[in-house]
């Protein structure tokens, strides 16, 4: 694109034009803020941009080009407008072809989220046809063919005093600024009307030094008169345009005639008050469309499809070499051993371990089995030993062993290309399609039935809607008094017409909202029962359920404790698996007799990808979908929605502080609003599927991930053609850093190194790549947590090559220690020996920030320290320093504050 100037549009802001042809581009930006007037149409309760709208920015787009004549135009899916948040429009408008046609394409997004095609077409420099005389009644034309005689004669008056009245009950909402009819009359086939601009809308265009050309909503009205005395069925939106041509710019008030043009198309012709001709349509038809086609679902609702793999890439075609931890399930027939502790060096490439099934209560046995995982990880994620060696983790279909996928998939995204997931079906598999779906290159693969599958993320374009409600009254919720629960039940009594409600939350009428929900839900028409229940407590659901029996359920309680693998302790475990985990399955076996329309489960999209520091929360999900998969299976309603962010701040979001949701947005998951989320709720219940993912993607931000991009999402840009590398091969980064650094001097090795790590820091708080850092500058002083701490480690990782420690930033907490480090590794630069011993001690202060370590006996030893330290190097260390022997613990302290960079 270039040469950008002004479109001088009230829709349209910008023209660009093409730098490789004579194509142009125009944009623009529409909200209800911005643009009021197109609140007041609204289809099935959803407010849609008019498809008028979308022919005035062609034609618009047509005069940039000399081809204003709209030739046809299709209009594929309505665009609509969220209450709140502004979307993103363009026109595209491409080069000549042969015959003089231009193709013309209209896409809108909302926020950061992909382009979605409303409109294709072609534009002409050819001048339609006048449109036909009208025929009087005697069979002759009355040589009003630009309606200079009116009323047109022989014309039957309809009454429109009740016109939109009668539309609003048949699901168009119009309101003031289209409320344009002012008078119709109707004369064998033809329709003839009066149409004018509302004097508001009518003021607010005039006064708009942007003219449009023919004004949407004036245009709109134009056929309303069509609609008139047509009772049945869905209400119908404009979706064929042939023949469009604009003769009068800028006109509020004018005459209409609409005849038929052939099998359901119908032929308008628009006249000023004087019968100077002003627009004509050689063509239109219309469509009917419902509420389910108004939602969100063609934009955000995917599913999660198994994709079948050709081939392996490098397959080494067997097993031999590598070694077993645990139980050699798949008869792997090598080196055996109990535990990472015992592996032998020089350790094996791949090393295998199986998750195996744990007996004991579904909830009990999934903790159990989460812990066991989470302390094989950590140990062999923290052991030096193993860094050049690759996990591979075979997880079961057992409901107990299932959701062990979600604690993977976080593992795999803090340690990216160290551990392979291998999901299989019907227990042992061969050792050769092992080996294949190992140097695949994917990092998850489903071997089933025989052959390697690995998983992608697809959109939803086949959904059906059912026209009912999948939900029926009374409905339970679970987390009802606060986050998404109450926002749903506020949802399924405006739109789905539910009247009773039991919400549950822990502290049930007490918590904070409970009485606003209850009374808005009055207001509504519905009886909400609040009720204090931890539906974790067996008992306490059973009692709740016994006295309040339900016909759907809705779980939406959870609880968030972010932290990286490594820091999880296995209270920190249970207390997220709880709310998900015990309480979905308590829902589950207590409403087995209860005759069920509904059961919808709360999850997230952690558990599929981004769970990088929520092991924990991403197993609780994959939990959730699971069981929808049971129950779908035991032929039970089930569904499970893998959310993504909300705006709302709930779910996943909830433990995201600023930069945390600024770091989803760079992934290019940026949070969803409200509205949409509930549109998205609405389709995924007519969707045949056991389990959703209603996820709010920007491509573009996903596209600049490149070859970082999970391979789950990789259907969802363009296919780049780049190489794989199998795991444990050992090859080379690109760029080749060790190598550019080895032919510069040491100054100029300490300024690029210092350069690479500043531009990963500041890519990791969100900064641009021009900010400054201080290089002494602890990092956890600039922001960084954990999570930022796993992010700029696999970024430095990714680019040098190098096998990091999970615990880099907690070793070198400044830039420069970082450079120093990396320095050291890849050009085998020794450290000053002050530094080194300054480092250690910064280590040493990281590490008291992190631990509850007793003061008392911290001090204790750092006293002993520092009297062998003084001891060796005289009473010249005293000068000017705090008498250590006699400092209090808080002095000390207050040293490591002050001086270490706590």
């Amino acid at each position: 694109m270039s040469g950008q100037v002004g479109a001088g549009h009230p829709l349209l802001a910008a023209v660009l034009d093409h730098v490789d042809g004579d194509g142009v581009t125009l944009t623009g930006r529409l909200s209800l803020a911005t643009h009021p007037w197109l609140a007041d149409h609204a289809v099935h309760g959803a407010v849609l941009v008019p498809g008028t709208a979308l022919v005035e920015m062609v034609l618009r787009a047509g005069q940039e080009t000399g081809t204003p004549t709209i030739d046809e135009l299709m209009l594929e899916a309505p665009l609509a407008l969220p209450e709140r948040d502004a979307v993103d429009v363009r026109v595209d408008v491409g080069e000549a072809e042969e015959n003089g046609r231009r193709p013309v394409r209209v896409h809108s997004r909302d926020g950061e989220g992909e382009w979605l095609r409303h409109a294709t077409g072609y534009l002409t420099a050819e001048v339609p046809k006048a449109p036909a005389a009208p025929e009087a009644s005697d069979g002759t034309t009355d040589g009003a063919t630009h309606l200079e005689i009116w009323p047109p004669a022989g014309a039957e008056q309809l009454d429109v005093a009740g016109a939109y009245d009668e539309l609003a009950d048949r699901g168009y909402a119009y309101g003031t600024a289209f409320q344009g009819l002012l008078a119709a009359w109707r004369r064998g086939a033809e329709t003839y009307a009066e149409v004018a601009l509302p004097a508001q809308t009518a003021q607010a265009a005039e006064s708009d030094a942007r003219t449009f050309g023919i004004h949407p909503a004036l245009l709109d009205a134009c056929w309303h008169a069509l609609l008139l005395g047509d009772p049945e069925g869905s209400p119908m939106i404009p979706f064929a345009w042939t023949g469009v041509a604009l003769q009068t710019e800028g006109v509020s008030h004018v005459r209409v005639r609409i005849a038929p043009a052939g099998p359901d198309t119908t032929a308008m012709t628009v006249v000023d008050q004087a019968g100077k001709p002003v627009a004509s349509v050689a063509g239109l038809v219309a469509r009917p469309v419902s509420a389910q086609q108004l939602s969100a679902a063609p934009r955000s609702l995917y599913r999660v499809t198994q994709t079948a793999l050709p081939g392996a890439v490098d397959s080494i075609g067997d097993t031999d070499g590598w070694a077993v931890l645990g139980a050699d399930v798949h008869d792997l027939g090598h080196r055996v051993y109990a535990e990472p502790g015992v592996v032998p060096d020089p350790v094996p490439r791949f090393v295998t371990y199986d998750c195996p099934a744990i007996d004991g209560t579904v909830p009990e046995a999934v903790r159990t089995a989460t812990c066991d995982l989470l302390a094989l990880l950590a140990g062999w994620l923290e052991e030096p030993r193993f860094a050049e060696a690759h996990l591979v983790l075979t997880v079961g279909e057992h409901l107990t062993q299932a959701p062990l996928a979600g604690l993977v998939r976080a593992a795999q995204a803090e340690h990216p290309g160290r551990i392979t997931l291998v999901r299989t079906t019907g227990g042992s598999v061969n050792a050769g399609l092992l080996a294949d779906a190992v140097t695949s290159g994917e990092p998850e693969l489903t071997i089933a039935d025989g052959e390697i599958r690995a998983p992608r993320l697809t959109r939803i374009t086949d959904l059906e809607p059912s026209g009912e409600s999948a939900l029926v009254g009374p409905v339970l919720i679970t987390g009802g008094t606060g986050g998404l629960g109450a926002l749903v039940a506020r949802h399924l009594a405006v739109r789905h017409g539910i009247r009773e409600f039991v919400l549950l939350s822990r502290r049930g009428p007490q918590a904070p909202e409970a009485g606003r929900i209850q009374e808005e839900l009055a207001q509504l028409g519905a009886s909400a029962a609040i009720v204090a229940c931890d539906a974790a407590d067996r008992a306490e659901l059973a009692e709740v359920l016994e006295r309040h029996p339900v016909r759907s359920v809705v779980h939406a309680a959870g609880v968030v404790d972010n932290a990286v693998l490594t820091s999880l302790t296995p209270e920190r475990v249970a207390a997220v698996l709880r709310p998900k985990v015990d309480a979905a399955w308590n829902l589950h076996e207590l409403t087995a007799g209860h005759d069920l329309a509904a059961f919808v489960l709360f999850s997230s999209s952690a558990g599929i990808l981004l769970g990088a520091g929520q092991s924990n929360y991403a197993t609780a999900n994959v939990f959730l979908d699971e069981l929808a998969a049971h129950r779908r299976a035991s032929g039970l309603p089930a569904l499970s929605l893998a959310w993504g962010l909300w705006d709302e701040g709930s779910g996943m979001a909830g433990g995201l502080d600023e930069m945390g949701r600024q770091r989803m947005r760079r992934l290019g998951m940026p949070a969803m609003g409200t509205d949409e989320a509930l549109a998205l709720f609405d389709a995924a219940l007519d969707a045949p599927d056991a389990s959703l993912a209603p996820i709010r993607f920007d491509t573009a931000a996903l596209r600049a991930r490149g070859d970082e991009l999970p391979t789950l999402l990789r259907s969802l840009v363009p296919a780049r053609a780049t190489a794989r590398t199998a795991p444990g091969s050992g090859a080379p980064a690109e760029g080749d850093i060790a190598g550019r650094l080895a032919g510069m001097k040491p100054d100029d090795q300490d300024a690029f190194l210092f350069d690479l790590v500043s531009r990963h820091v500041a890519a990791v708080l969100g900064h641009g790549e021009s900010q400054t850092f201080d290089g002494g500058r602890a990092l956890r002083d600039m922001g960084f947590d954990s999570l930022a701490a796993v992010e700029l480690r696999n970024g430095l990782g990714a680019v040098t090559g190098l096998a990091l420690p999970a615990t880099l930033v907690f070793d070198y907490p400044t830039i420069a220690e970082i450079v120093d480090h990396l320095g050291g590794l890849l050009v085998g630069r020794t450290a000053d020996p002050t530094t080194e011993a300054l480092a250690e001690v910064d280590r040493l202060a990281e590490a008291l920030a992190r631990t509850g370590a007793d003061p008392a006996a911290v001090t204790a030893r750092l006293e002993s320290l520092l009297r062998n330290w003084r001891e060796r190097e005289g009473d010249a260390a005293r000068d000017g320093q705090l008498d250590y022997e006699a400092a209090t613990d808080d002095e000390l302290f207050a040293v490591l504050d002050g001086e270490l960079g706590d």
